[in-house]
């Protein structure tokens, strides 16, 4: 049975390629290696491969970049604008705290509102049939003022069944208590007593 041996990571190396001064990868290369089957066979393979990636980090400086353009005249320019901008934020301490609380609130704000929207639109997703469930309210007007619930009279179910033959299943729903009644509270001509049950839906 043949051991596979240890491999260096692979998008360390490749990432070490691109950016790396072609004249000093096959050195570099070499001695990374080198060291990385050193510590798998003394210490361990993840340790190696933590070492592997921290050298090729290491060498991101200027010395060992390649040479693409103004690359070094872009350095420059944005560790000038960073360092400007930051003296500026030190210099206005109070408004910069200012710009910046109410950015961080916007965006968390946002993110809420979000979060908030994602909910309101999963409502009663979770139904295999959910497009065909239907909720029926009441509507009612006084003095031009509307107002609308959900909770419909005890009858309602069996008049439902019978004028509307497309419905395949009612069920009444009432979810809170009305004059101390409670959760439901109906009787129908026949009985001479009411039904109480509690949390009924």
């Amino acid at each position: 049975m043949k051991i596979s041996r240890p491999q260096p990571p692979r998008l360390a190396e490749k990432l070490l390629l691109w950016f790396l001064k072609e004249e000093l990868a096959e050195e570099v290369l070499g001695d990374l290696d080198e060291k990385f089957y050193s510590l798998a066979t003394k210490q361990s393979l993840s340790k190696a491969r933590k070492n592997y990636w921290y050298q090729v980090l290491k060498y991101i400086r200027p010395f060992a970049l390649k040479k693409t353009g103004n690359n070094s005249h872009q350095l420059m320019l944005y560790s000038h604008y960073f360092k400007i901008s930051w003296r500026n934020l030190l210099r206005n301490k109070v408004y910069s705290g200012i710009k910046i609380g109410g950015f961080a609130i916007g965006m968390a704000a946002c993110i809420l509102i979000g979060l908030y929207v994602k909910h309101e639109l999963s409502y009663d997703q979770h139904y295999e049939n959910g497009d065909r469930i239907y909720r029926i309210a009441n509507s009612y007007s006084l003095n031009n003022v509307t107002e609308r619930w959900t909770n419909l009279q005890g009858p309602y179910k069996p008049v439902m069944e019978t004028h509307v033959p497309e419905i395949e299943l009612v069920a009444r729903t009432v979810l809170w208590s009305w004059a101390d009644a409670g959760v439901n509270h109906i009787r129908t001509i026949e009985p001479k007593h009411n039904i109480y049950e509690k949390g009924f839906i």
